[in-house]
């Protein structure tokens, strides 16, 4: 019988690279769990004869680099509350610390302050109650951080074991271990100052420009005594501002400009910034209208205007038309990320880790 020497085992896969942006994640814990480890080196093979060499064991694949970025609502709390402590005027601190009390949702966490500050509405009360709230929301916000580290998998894969023969094959080399960098952001300067290596385009134009055209056509539609409706339209136009509020003052060799011309081409925006720029002063100038009570060209909803039904129906038509061509400009964007993705599937990053023997 010819001698047979056992084949090597397969090298693991890499976990590969994965980011992530949660634009308002579940206060209470992360509802998700991310895995991007190595995958295991296969077993060598044993020689199929008694004098031969076992088969190597493959290398575990390295485990993936994970970014992820969430905005947490304790954290934009806290940010709020840090404006509201720098306020000069005393008693507009106090009033705008009871109006978030009021807005927040979450009644069981904060009902405690709401009482110190009904017991004493002074602004020597809301400077601790602001000082307390920042402690214990700052406390919830990085349990869910520890949380989200746990449910991460980053670990490199695990080696194949040697195959038997009259010499036995070796054992592979496990993988390395990944990277997770995690960032929480409680307000736009965060996203604006970020350092390169917590990183990546985390919002696309078209996908805001879709937002802002929806966000649109309702406010030029809207019922003015709906207030449901009204708070709706609000809302829309409030997480665009919120997007894109970190491009409103953004200069030229700024940090957020070297890395967002470095990054964009990454995910096809190339020149988008002009985008999120133009966006976010429209998207002020209506918010500035909804909350002043104004229709959709900024005049009282009880002005007349005079203008005919078909100059109203080429403004809802051309509205509408939007959507087209945000829509086709969208495939071709798609279409250039395809063309991005393939070529670094072709000719990967030169800083691209790999497995060695």
């Amino acid at each position: 019988m010819t001698p047979v020497e056992g084949a090597d085992g397969t090298d693991g896969e890499d976990g590969g690279d994965f980011s992530l942006f949660i634009e308002t994640a579940a206060a209470d814990s992360p509802h998700f769990q991310m895995n991007a480890s190595g995958g295991k080196g296969g077993d060598g093979k044993a020689g199929l004869s008694s004098d031969t060499k076992g088969g190597d064991g493959g290398n575990g694949g390295c485990g993936g680099n994970v970014k992820l970025l969430y905005g947490h609502p304790y954290l934009k709390l806290v940010a709020e509350l840090r404006n509201i402590y720098q306020d000069e005027d005393e008693d507009d601190k106090v009033k705008k610390l009871i109006g978030i009390l009021e807005e927040n949702p979450d009644v069981a966490l904060l009902e405690p302050f709401r009482q110190k500050l009904k017991d004493s509405a002074s602004p020597e009360t809301a400077d601790v109650v602001i000082q307390e709230m920042t402690s214990r929301l700052i406390v919830l916000a990085d349990g869910w951080k520890s949380q989200a580290l746990a449910s991460t998998d980053v670990s490199g894969g695990m080696y194949g074991t040697y195959g038997e023969g009259v010499v036995n094959g070796n054992n592979g080399k496990s993988g390395e271990r990944g990277m997770f960098h995690i960032m929480p952001v409680g307000s736009a300067a965060q996203l604006a100052n970020m350092q390169e290596e917590f990183f990546f385009p985390w919002i696309h134009p078209v996908q805001c420009q879709m937002l802002f055209e929806k966000a649109r056509l309702r406010y030029f539609c809207l019922e003015p005594s709906d207030r449901e409706a009204v708070a709706e339209t609000m809302v829309y136009f409030k997480r665009l501002q919120q997007k894109t509020s970190p491009f409103e003052h953004m200069q030229a060799g700024s940090t957020l400009e070297k890395l967002w011309s470095k990054y964009e081409q990454r995910i096809a925006a190339a020149g988008s910034v002009p985008i999120f720029k133009d966006l976010h002063r429209k998207t002020v100038l209506y918010l500035d209208r909804l909350s002043q009570g104004l229709d959709y060209y900024g005049y009282k909803y009880n002005h007349v205007p005079v203008v005919s039904f078909d100059f109203c129906r080429e403004q809802l038509d051309a509205l509408i038309a939007n959507f087209k061509t945000i829509q086709e400009e969208y495939a071709l964007q798609l279409e250039a990320l395809q063309d991005v993705t393939e070529r670094n599937l072709r000719w990967p990053r030169p800083d691209a880790r790999r497995s060695l023997r």
